[in-house]
């Protein structure tokens, strides 16, 4: 029903590229993933503080077919790290938190259901979901070594990268015409 993720953090500045590219790619990447589609919408908010024309933080929703709607706040200038995914399904939600220790994944089974009309909270256990704790980066270039005897890719490939760039530009030419 809605995935947000979180990508903050007081840290590395850029000059040549804004927080949105520099940080939204990854999780644009999961959001395609996850949805297996395009987005049907795409708008994006942003901030400038530090360097006229750079976006330190940005807010971009996106809406797809599949009625799944989103957000990703990504931020450079923020006190603390927090990377969060949040994905909100009809009947339980799960997250995963890359900025503290363990990076534990979770499965909540909290959910509505409706008690003649009226929106009723069911809130069941967390369960802390185990998983090879691997090195994003590291498994993502064995992938790739994996696949240059010409099999083809199904997790990533071309066309996926396509889609992610689109959306970041098309999020991207609406800051710029926000600034305008």
């Amino acid at each position: 029903q809605y995935i947000y993720s979180n990508r903050l953090n007081l840290g590395q500045v850029r000059s040549e590229e804004n927080a949105f590219w520099s940080l939204a790619p990854h999780d644009i990447s999961i959001f395609q993933y996850i949805t297996d589609s395009y987005p049907e919408s795409i708008m994006a908010n942003g901030s400038t503080f530090l360097q006229e024309g750079i976006y330190d933080s940005t807010i971009t929703q996106l809406k797809y077919t599949n009625g799944i709607e989103g957000h990703i706040f990504v931020s450079w200038l923020h006190p603390f790290k927090e990377h969060r995914l949040v994905v909100i399904g009809s009947e339980s939600m799960i997250t995963f938190e890359d900025s503290i220790e363990g990076k534990p994944l979770k499965l909540y089974s909290k959910k509505f259901d409706f008690n003649k009309g009226t929106p009723e909270k069911i809130d069941g256990p967390v369960e802390l979901i185990e998983y090879d704790q691997q090195m994003s980066l590291t498994e993502e270039l064995r992938y790739f070594i994996n696949h240059l005897n010409m099999k083809k890719p199904i997790i990533s490939n071309g066309q996926h990268a396509l889609e992610v760039t689109k959306i970041l530009v098309e999020a991207s030419n609406q800051l710029q015409e926000a600034s305008n």
